[in-house]
């Protein structure tokens, strides 16, 4: 993708309650904005560990703007996103009070599978194939007047989430979500992506889910170390996932990428292979 629009960050978690009973250790070095794991040193353009990123309104830009975050599993990745001082409610605080426009719109689906759910309504949606920030047809947009509001609706929103219990290393399924936050002449859109999973004893349907989930992540890797803008884009057409997400690997696209891993060693090898994906970028 173009260096000068995409922009890659890493948020790291410490070790947890559950890493230290099993013995687990921190195995990451954090220096200034560079992480090192095994010998292999990795520079972002800002690194928190057990605290949320910080942006500025230096971010701020009248054009079509995506924050996705990109990790595996139990990685802090919603934290990131929906949290307290989060990056939703950060770059939802710097538009909105900076918009002098009198109509913004909000909206937010979920993929599951080969659908896609409008989470406001819970009902399925059509996806609208176009040169701009993704739509989808019958999709409902709620006007918002102020950051009390906004915090709600995606709270509301967010309270539809599918989230199914499973035997895959004690995780649950959470299919991508995605919020649109529509200004008329730009929108920013945040992405939760799920992580990669590993199936144990689970029932077809669930071994189903991973795979799509699985596949969709491994597109997207792809896509992100494709250099040439139009393999990329003929690469999205092949994962209803990507094809919503076509629009954040255009060469003119402002993409947000935020790299979720964590500090315990037993996560190691998983941590390895994600900083890799993205150390090319």
């Amino acid at each position: 993708m173009n260096q000068n629009n995409l922009k890659v960050y890493c948020r790291v978690i410490g070790l947890r309650q559950s890493d230290i009973i099993r013995g687990a250790i921190e195995s990451l070095e954090i220096n200034e904005n560079k992480l090192k794991i095994m010998n292999n040193n990795i520079k972002f353009c800002q690194i928190v560990k057990d605290q949320q990123l910080q942006f500025n309104n230096n971010l701020i830009q009248e054009q079509d703007q995506w924050f996705i975050t990109y990790g595996e599993c139990a990685s802090g990745k919603t934290t990131a996103m929906f949290r307290e001082d989060g990056v939703i409610e950060q770059i939802g605080q710097m538009y909105i009070n900076n918009n002098k426009q009198q109509n913004v719109q909000i909206s937010m689906i979920e993929i599951r599978k080969n659908k896609i759910i409008d989470m406001l309504t819970q009902q399925e949606v059509k996806l609208i194939q176009s040169n701009e920030s993704f739509n989808c047809m019958n999709l409902k947009k709620i006007s918002i007047q102020n950051m009390d509001q906004y915090l709600q609706i995606i709270q509301s929103g967010y309270q539809n989430r599918t989230q199914q219990n499973g035997l895959m290393s004690n995780i649950s399924t959470i299919y991508p979500l995605i919020i649109k936050l529509d200004f008329g002449n730009f929108a920013i859109q945040f992405v939760d992506l799920v992580g990669s999973q590993k199936s144990k004893y689970c029932s077809p349907n669930m071994l189903n889910e991973i795979i799509f989930n699985n596949t969709g992540l491994s597109q997207i890797e792809c896509i992100l170390n494709t250099k040439d803008e139009t393999q990329r884009l003929l690469l999205c057409n092949t994962h209803l996932i990507t094809k919503v997400l076509k629009n954040a690997f255009r060469n003119s696209s402002l993409t947000n990428l935020i790299v979720c891993v964590s500090a315990a060693n037993i996560y190691e090898k998983d941590t390895l292979r994600i900083l890799k994906q993205i150390q090319g970028l």
